[in-house]
């Protein structure tokens, strides 16, 4: 997912923003509230998005890209709530 961003990360970098990513998706789709397909693709670019500024701003470890992700998406739960 981030391998076009690979001139600016290094490896490791990139491995933490992919399993950032992966556990965060993993977390949206348990939640069950993301189904149709346009919902899917707004939500992994928003996701992505959020990891990508991130790691632009010095957040390197895929703990805390995970947590700052996980907190970005948690209004998209609050939000599916209340449908």
């Amino acid at each position: 997912m981030f391998q076009e961003y690979a001139p600016f990360f290094g490896a490791d970098d990139l491995d933490a923003m992919s399993a950032a990513f992966d556990a965060v998706w993993f977390q949206v789709c348990f939640w069950g509230i993301v189904t149709s397909p346009h919902q899917i693709r707004a939500t992994r670019r928003k996701l992505a998005q959020v990891i990508l500024a991130a790691a632009c701003t010095g957040e390197r470890t895929r703990e805390r890209l995970q947590d700052v992700a996980f907190r970005a998406m948690s209004p998209v739960k609050q939000k599916a709530s209340s449908w």
